[in-house]
């Protein structure tokens, strides 16, 4: 008995000895950095952080099964031990006898940028049966429920869509004359519908965008923007919003991927000042059916670009340009300016949904197995990028009748009980800071240091050199979206959890940026 206990003191030793010297070598080597023995006993205060989007339902996502798709910005940290994710879905339906029960979730990552913080995720839970809401735990949080979006139904519920146009977030808003040539050319080339993502925008053009959404051409969506404050705070503070690409601009692309995955037969990734046409002005759908007919393995075709000019609104002012007038001239382009696949400098992209998973404005970044990418000859139909600031002698132009778009736009305004003489003494005459932010966009990634500033920073407006002070004292009549979020916490493990709960539109002095 004596041995039994002097080989237990002995082990009890040489443990605390053990331990004695890992504090030791612990303390060694953090001594420059001001780290003491006694952090090993303290809680972190860093946060690793997840911020849950929207929630979205298939009825028949993957081997006819029902599922439901939450989209998620995740702090890559907890890649590096999902266990402490540790998510669980509790699937809930208000027609069951049980109405919840477990799930194991499916994590994909949807898009990463090794320099940015937080990734585009999505949480697949498979259920087979309707539901209304679903429920998660998240490393051993209390449950939080989501509000399931179900898909939208187009205008036409019992037909696809043909084509959809999911357009980049707006933030300081004001060339009108670029957004209702926009409406007005894809009205003309029957696109379906154009899906708008707000930040910011001058209430007038505001008015215009409800007008079009009310006619059935368009969609008003809010922009993602994450809060800057959780549940509780962190220690290494960061704006998560300047921790994902282009300030979550990648982020708008998958809500309207994956709110339109299934009512869209094409859905096309296009800024404002990306104009996609075909030559003749022919319908767009017609073009992509056809290309896709005889691309049967494509899944995502690169539509070639060419730099072009748009009149600013100050010129378009000055010179008293009616709408018909600046349609009948406007049409400028550089066609020694061409970007295609053929040269690795892709403009933007068309994809077959139901065959992608991810997407950025250049190519889809996950693809169904057996699917590839393939470029639109020119000759079918290409993009002009409206951003010289001059025009272009000699330039190329497209002819167009600016009297069928003059009567398209005044049969809509008549629709509505609008006049344009109503609307244009609202309209802005100038652009207060487009200058700035084009400016704070080239600045930020020059050519000659573009790998260099990528590989140190994530590619955000938030680390452009940008004047903030001046266009935080311009004066601009905005409205702007506001994001609500519900805060909760694992106490267990240091995660704060944000949920989007939903939006509102709020007109205030002072537009939003960032």
């Amino acid at each position: 008995m004596h041995n039994h206990r002097m080989f237990a003191v002995l082990n009890l030793v040489g443990i605390l000895l053990l331990k004695i010297n890992i504090l030791l070598l612990f303390s060694e080597r953090n001594e420059e950095s001001g780290k003491s023995i006694l952090s090993l006993f303290k809680r972190t205060k860093a946060i690793e952080q997840i911020f849950v989007l929207r929630t979205f339902h298939y009825s028949q996502w993957n081997e006819n099964r029902s599922s439901t798709i939450t989209l998620i910005n995740l702090d890559k940290r907890i890649f590096r031990r999902l266990n402490w994710l540790d998510a669980k879905c509790l699937v809930h339906s208000s027609n069951d006898l049980f109405p919840t029960r477990h799930v194991s979730p499916q994590l994909i990552v949807l898009h990463s940028v090794g320099q940015c913080r937080l990734a585009i995720c999505a949480l697949i839970c498979p259920h087979g049966r309707p539901v209304d809401e679903v429920v998660f735990r998240f490393a051993g949080s209390k449950p939080i429920t989501f509000p399931v979006s179900v898909p939208d139904p187009l205008p036409n519920a019992m037909k696809k869509a043909s084509l959809l146009l999911c357009m980049g977030r707006v933030f300081f808003f004001e060339q009108w004359h670029l957004f209702v040539t926009a409406m007005e050319m894809y009205r003309m080339q029957r696109v379906d519908t154009v899906v708008a993502y707000v930040m910011s925008v001058h209430p007038t053009l505001y008015e215009l965008m409800r007008l079009y959404e009310r006619d059935g051409l368009l969609r008003v969506r809010a922009n993602m923007e994450m809060p800057t404050e959780t549940a509780h705070g962190t220690a290494d503070k960061f704006n998560p919003n300047g921790e994902t690409e282009w300030s979550n601009q990648v982020v708008d692309l998958h809500d309207c991927l994956y709110e339109h995955r299934d009512s869209a037969e094409f859905i096309a990734f296009l800024d404002w000042d990306d104009l996609l046409i075909s030559p003749t002005f022919a319908p767009l759908p017609g073009i992509m059916k056809k290309f896709s007919a005889y691309n049967a393995d494509s899944a995502t075709f690169l539509v070639p670009r060419y730099q072009s000019y748009l009149h600013n609104l100050e010129s378009f002012s000055a010179q008293k340009y009616s709408l018909r007038s600046f349609w009948d001239n406007w049409l400028l382009f550089d066609k020694q300016s061409l970007q295609n696949s053929d040269q690795k400098i892709i403009g933007k992209i068309v994809v077959r949904p139901k065959f992608t998973e991810s997407v950025n404005y250049h190519n889809a970044t996950k693809l169904a197995n057996g699917f590839r990418e393939i470029g639109v000859p020119q000759n079918d139909a290409f993009i002009l990028h409206l951003r010289l600031k001059k025009p272009i002698f000699p330039a190329d132009k497209l002819r167009i009748d600016g009297a069928l778009l003059e009567k398209a736009f005044s049969d809509f305004l008549y629709r509505q009980n609008k006049s344009m003489e109503a609307i244009s003494e609202r309209l802005p005459r100038k652009e207060s800071v487009i200058g700035e932010f084009v400016h704070c966009y080239l600045a930020s990634t020059p050519d000659e240091d573009r790998a260099k500033n990528l590989k140190r920073k994530c590619p955000s407006i938030q680390h452009c050199p940008i004047n903030q002070t001046k266009i935080e004292l311009t004066e601009q009549e905005c409205v702007n979206n506001v994001n609500i979020w519900s805060h909760y916490t694992s106490h267990l493990r240091g995660i704060s959890i944000s949920v989007l709960e939903g939006n509102i539109f709020e007109k205030t002095n002072r537009c939003k940026f960032m």
